[in-house]
């Protein structure tokens, strides 16, 4: 085991199986027959079971200094073991075995961070509607997979809804633009903000009584490049505005307007802002699905391939937003030397 844990990948298993004293596999083969080695490594124990046993042996894990003694014992077999999935799973099983209701409080011990929560969900109201999803997003949907507890894992703060609803009031086409990445990440929060961004696309496409919509004018601005673009721009966030205080929606609409004119953000930075939020919230997602799977014990091919499906995920939505980064630092460089 010692040897083993530095040396596992995500993809690959270890079970122990204990031959009676004197015998080695050869030497079993030969006295009793194949069938019989056979039936014995279907009895083998798996790398979590066997940790778990061999460490808790003369110990009573319902005393606390045995508790302790064996999480000691613990710490560093877990600290050396390499693959996330496998790592994920022992912090998961020595959690339960000593009583905690979670592994937080144990993954911090051992040093390594604690997973973030799902993303939030959508808001009531919008379950059944459609949306397509925003340019590229198709990459980079997440395979599904139902937690082993079925509870709902709460939102996180709503700092990055603000960005985006600040983002959506000071260019309202963007709202449109990331509309299904937007029902894709927020599925049945019950966040204000994320009720808000909703609000906003709602507020885009509704047909006056002409038959007119915001998203018909948007669709007709000038390019940022053009001297008009900011003027047409200002009267798009009016109506925006407008639309959303009437309904009295105050506050946390006003703050996202003050941001919007404090930042003073170029459309593409803020484009590219908007797309980096959604994706970061996608790969907390990743975080979630990985975790779940860890806690399901031994895993079959089909889940070892979503697992590797799930690191490359990540693997690709990092890059991305690294990229995302650098994109908008770039913008924000050359504003500033303007």
């Amino acid at each position: 085991m010692d040897l083993s844990l530095p040396l596992l990948d995500d993809a690959q298993k270890v079970s122990f199986v204990f031959l009676p004293e004197g015998e080695d596999p050869d030497s079993l083969v030969k006295k009793s027959g194949a069938p019989a080695f056979e039936e014995m490594l279907k009895k083998a124990l798996p790398l979590s079971s066997y940790l778990i046993e061999a460490l808790s042996q003369g110990l009573d894990l319902a005393v606390l200094e045995d508790r302790n003694a064996f999480i000691e014992e613990a710490s560093p077999l877990v600290r050396k073991t390499k693959s996330p999935l496998l790592r994920d799973g022992l912090i998961e099983r020595l959690s339960t075995a000593v009583g905690y209701k979670n592994s937080d409080e144990l993954r911090k011990y051992f040093g390594f961070p604690v997973l973030p929560p799902a993303a939030p969900q959508r808001p009531s109201g919008f379950g059944n509607q459609r949306y397509s999803f925003g340019r590229g997003y198709d990459r980079y949907k997440t395979p599904r997979i139902p937690t082993s507890t079925g509870r709902s894992i709460p939102p996180k703060a709503d700092a990055p809804l603000m960005a985006l609803l600040r983002n959506f009031l000071r260019f309202p086409q963007l709202a449109l633009e990331f509309e299904g990445m937007l029902a894709e990440q927020l599925s049945e929060s019950n966040s204000p903000v994320s009720e808000l961004l909703f609000k906003v696309i709602e507020r885009v496409t509704h047909e006056d009584e002409s038959g007119h919509t915001l998203a018909q004018f948007l669709a007709d601005l000038p390019g940022p490049a053009d001297e008009n673009f900011e003027k047409e721009m200002d009267s798009a966030r009016s109506m925006i505005s407008t639309f959303l205080l009437e309904e009295g929606i105050d506050s946390v609409i006003r703050k996202g307007l003050s941001q919007g004119q404090i930042l003073q953000t170029p459309l593409e930075a803020a484009r590219l802002e908007c797309r980096r939020i959604l994706l970061q919230m996608e790969l907390n997602r990743v975080e979630v699905q990985r975790r779940a799977l860890s806690t399901k014990g031994n895993l079959d091919d089909a889940d070892r391939k979503v697992f590797r499906d799930l690191m490359q995920l990540d693997q690709d939505l990092q890059k991305e937003i690294k990229s995302i980064d650098a994109g908008i630092n770039d913008i924000l460089l050359r504003k500033r030397e303007k």
